[in-house]
């Protein structure tokens, strides 16, 4: 009998692992290099999901990855990124600097920094990327110092955060 159970539970489950389940989550890490006086910003989003946004976006056929990516695909993305994602350092907001791209199976990694930060006292974060296409987005923000490391999460409801480091 507890084989029997055991064999249907497994059977069960084997089961819901075939189902499609999206989650739209992203993950933001913001970090101070107090060497080279920078944040240096990652995001880390599914390639699916960012290309579906910058079509809707941008009217345009973005096939991050692939030998049909347009050449001016890092020009859209730093368009979008700066009108979706905000970020002020010690009260103060800056320009983003596009320093690339990766793509590692289904993930995106953009990276973005901002020089000319010696110390980071605060970080005031709105994360609306995805938000026009995915209702359920949540948004992972890790940030780090030397001395400090939040974690916090956002969603279309509650986009911004202020974080006194």
């Amino acid at each position: 009998m507890n084989i029997y159970k055991i064999s249907l539970i497994i059977i069960v489950f084997s089961l819901f692992s075939f189902t499609t389940h999206k989650y739209y989550v992203s993950l933001t890490e913001i970090q101070h290099n107090k060497k080279d006086h920078s944040v240096e910003i990652t995001l880390r989003v599914f390639t699916d999901d960012l290309e579906l946004c910058l079509n809707n976006r941008f009217n345009k056929p973005f096939l991050i990855g692939s030998d049909q990516e347009i050449p001016q695909l890092n020009k859209y993305l730093l368009d979008y990124v700066n009108q979706k994602l905000h970020i002020k350092i010690n009260e103060k907001s800056y320009e983003y600097q596009l320093i690339g791209k990766e793509i590692e199976d289904d993930l995106t990694f953009i990276y973005l920094e901002i020089k000319g930060i010696k110390t980071l006292k605060s970080v005031d974060i709105t994360n609306n990327i995805f938000f026009e296409t995915f209702e359920d987005q949540q948004h992972i923000v890790k940030i780090k110092t030397t001395e400090v490391h939040k974690n916090i999460i956002l969603f279309k409801d509650k986009n911004h955060q202020s974080i006194n480091l």
